[in-house]
C-alpha cells in the first residue's frame, strides 16, 4: 500500500509487528524529517535530537513496543559525526547520554549509526569507539533499574 509523504519522497527502514514503519520524508522545500507511520498510514515527525547543530537524519529501526533508533546529522560540511538517538512515546534520547558509566561513555566518540533495536530493547549499530570510526556496538538495558542503559554495552 502507498505511504504518503510530507511532500516530495519518503524512504522506509523498517517494520515492526503492528504495522509501523520508520524512514524519513522530504517535505515540499526539501528539507528530510525522521518520521513514524502509523499502521493507519497517518505520519508522525520525531523531531530532532535536542543537541546544538543537528537536524534530522534517519530512522532506521523499530521494535514491537514502538522504541524508535536512527540518526541525527550534524548540520552543515564537518567531520562531526551524526549523533544517535533512542525515541520512545514521544521523547528522542542521546544514545551516549543514556550510558550512565563515565568511562564507557568516554571510550565512545559517538554512536553515529545506530541500525536496529530489538523486543528487548538491544541497539545493535556502528560507533566510533577509542577515536577508530567502523566499531560495532551493542547497547543492552539494564533490568530493573530506573535507568535505561547503566554500562550500555557488551564488551565481550
Amino acid at each position: 500500500r502507498y505511504l504518503d509523504t510530507l511532500g516530495r519522497t519518503s524512504e522506509i527502514r523498517d517494520i515492526n509487528l503492528h504495522g509501523k514503519v520508520v524512514g524519513y520524508s522530504i517535505t515540499d522545500d526539501w528539507r528530510s524529517r525522521t518520521v513514524l507511520w502509523n499502521a493507519d498510514g497517518s505520519i508522525v515527525d520525531l523531531g530532532v535530537i535536542p543537541v546544538p547543530d543537528y537536524g534530522p537524519g534517519v530512522a532506521s529501526g523499530i521494535n514491537d513496543h514502538d522504541w524508535v533508533v536512527g540518526r541525527d546529522d550534524f548540520l552543515g560540511w564537518s567531520v562531526t559525526p551524526n549523533r544517535g538517538w533512542l525515541w520512545i512515546a514521544g521523547q528522542k534520547y542521546d544514545l551516549k547520554a543514556l550510558i550512565t558509566d563515565p568511562v564507557v561513555q568516554a571510550s565512545w566518540t559517538e554512536l553515529a549509526h545506530p541500525l536496529g533495536i530489538n523486543n528487548r530493547g538491544e541497539i545493535v549499530g556502528i560507533g566510533i569507539h577509542d577515536d577508530i570510526p567502523g566499531r560495532a556496538f551493542l547497547m543492552r538495558p539494564i533490568q530493573p533499574s530506573d535507568v535505561l542503559f547503566a554500562d550500555g554495552f557488551d564488551q565481550d
